[in-house]
């Protein structure tokens, strides 16, 4: 069987990074912190670094040292708004 599909015109595009807005896009990178906590820790915290960027940060874990709480958060911070929270947070994780 043979088919012939007729007047379909086919091209290619080529795009520059500016014609997806590449250099607008929201920058972000992954972050560990220790956060230390006269109670339990909080599962979700916002959390903003010394170079600008912000995120939801969950908790990945905690320890007690001495009278004091180290709480372990780790997320994605991004460099501005929006901040969308962690998946664990809808999945019922934190």
């Amino acid at each position: 069987m043979f088919t012939l599909f007729v007047g379909i015109p086919v091209s290619q595009v080529y795009a520059s990074g500016s014609d997806y807005g590449i250099e607008n896009q929201q920058k972000s990178k992954r972050v560990i912190v220790e956060i230390p906590y006269d109670k339990i820790p909080p599962k979700v915290i916002f959390h903003e670094t010394n170079d600008g960027y912000a995120g939801y940060l969950g908790l990945y874990d905690y320890f007690k040292e001495g009278n004091r709480y180290i709480g372990i958060y780790r997320g994605t911070v991004y460099d501005r708004p929006p901040y969308p929270a962690p998946v664990g947070m809808f999945l019922g994780e934190y």
